[in-house]
């Protein structure tokens, strides 16, 4: 499959954001730590999160689709065994270790897969689990564990990883007495799985924050039907917003929560593009001349996420003069750039920085996805290009987004997805 993009019309109209991925991947590894039923609203049916889906029906689990609402039974799990073939697929994966340990005591899953955009180690992960006493080898494609029971205490993050934070969550809401985790990632969708967890029995002080406590919570019933739905996707917010600039269009983006994309607002407002926000909108329109700025990516929230400033690489290079973009996360994001390059940008890589020349004027060619945002930054170039470009290697935009050729299509895009 692939896209092909007739660039240069300027997006209009409103647009729906759907629920976090990664929240959904998160909270759907937790339900595993205990048998529960849950309804679960405002989820995303990207090809990731369908890989979960399936990969929990392979462990027991009844799995109902219903519109943007599933029902999860885990009371029926059966097996802690997810294999190599399900788990390489994507880096969510890797949470369901925390979860069957603290459900089965023993577990064995493949090793995660995800993008290829530079080094990706789990070593906090195990170092904390370690901690807490669970038994972590590594051999082959596979990681196996067991825990004889759950210790509480402290554990201290080198580095305030993602799903570190969220594994040591969900096994910690299953120890025997209080954790702390230090250091940890204090992005939104770690208050969204406190809140879950928090429906589950656990009670959790500080998500959110660089210090969580978790208490776990014995007089759980597995009668008690659990209902949450998962916030929105503001990365996927953020690629709508930005289709709607790098066209000089004027979009109404809905279903967002505001502070999540305070960031992105800011960085779009310092390039002349105005961003009005109402409740649970955010109206952008684009400018003809957009004005240069720089963008550090680095941990913790807010700061510019990883996996969002490949989104402003288009934008940037039609901006009206020199820009500045370091990535102090993952040394492999920019793979994305060489293809930018063939569509006209002026783009230097040096170290960990890239530094962008506009404005330019982005050609439609064949160009190929190699990760998910990297993806999603080809195929918002190619809404700005002039003539037609050939999007290939689709399914990485497909693990991240819901049929994104039919929302941009609403808009006005000139996108079809060829079979």
């Amino acid at each position: 499959m692939y896209f092909v993009i007739n660039g240069g019309t300027r997006l209009k109209g409103t647009v729906k954001v759907k629920g976090s991925k990664n929240s959904t991947l998160a909270i759907l590894s937790a339900l595993v730590s205990k048998p529960v039923k849950a309804v679960l609203k405002n989820i995303p049916m990207n090809l990731d999160v369908k890989t979960m889906l399936t990969i929990l029906g392979k462990l027991g689990a009844s799995v109902k689709i219903k519109n943007d609402s599933i029902v999860v039974d885990t009371t029926t799990l059966h097996s802690s065994f997810v294999p190599y073939e399900l788990s390489r697929l994507l880096r969510g994966s890797l949470l369901l270790l925390p979860s069957l340990l603290a459900r089965f005591k023993v577990a064995c899953i493949g090793l995660p897969g995800g993008d290829k955009i530079g080094p990706r180690p789990f070593d906090l992960l195990i170092k904390g689990l370690s901690l807490m006493g669970a038994e972590i080898r590594i051999k082959g494609d596979y990681i196996y564990g067991k825990v004889k029971r759950i210790r509480g205490g402290y554990v201290f993050l080198d580095y305030p990883s993602s799903s570190a934070t969220e594994a040591l969550m969900i096994f910690a809401s299953n120890a025997e007495k209080k954790v702390i985790i230090d250091n940890a990632e204090t992005k939104p969708e770690i208050i969204d799985l406190a809140t879950l967890l928090e429906k589950m029995g656990a009670r959790i002080r500080g998500a959110g924050t660089g210090t969580i406590e978790i208490q776990s919570e014995k007089a759980y019933h597995d009668e008690i039907l659990i209902e949450h739905s998962v916030i929105p996707d503001y990365t996927e917010a953020c690629t709508y917003m930005i289709a709607a600039a790098v066209t000089g269009g004027n979009v109404c983006v809905k279903n967002v929560i505001v502070n999540h994309l305070r960031n992105v607002i800011f960085k779009l407002s310092e390039m002349g593009i105005t961003c009005t926000c109402k409740k649970e909108k955010i109206y952008v329109r684009g400018v003809e001349e957009i004005q240069p700025t720089n963008i550090i990516s680095s941990k913790p929230f807010p700061s510019i996420p990883s996996d969002i400033h490949p989104l402003f690489i288009p934008l940037l290079s039609i901006s009206q003069g020199k820009c500045i973009v370091k990535d102090l996360v993952f040394e492999g994001r920019y793979t994305y750039v060489s293809d930018l390059k063939k569509m006209g940008a002026n783009i230097k890589i040096s170290g960990a920085s890239l530094i962008i020349h506009g404005p330019c004027k982005f050609r439609g060619c064949e160009v190929t996805a190699k990760d998910i945002r990297g993806g999603a930054a080809l195929l918002l170039a190619g809404l700005a290009a002039e003539g037609r470009t050939v999007l290939r290697n689709i399914f990485h935009i497909d693990r991240g987004y819901e049929c994104i050729e039919h929302n941009l299509s609403v808009l006005g895009a000139k996108i079809r997805r060829i079979y």
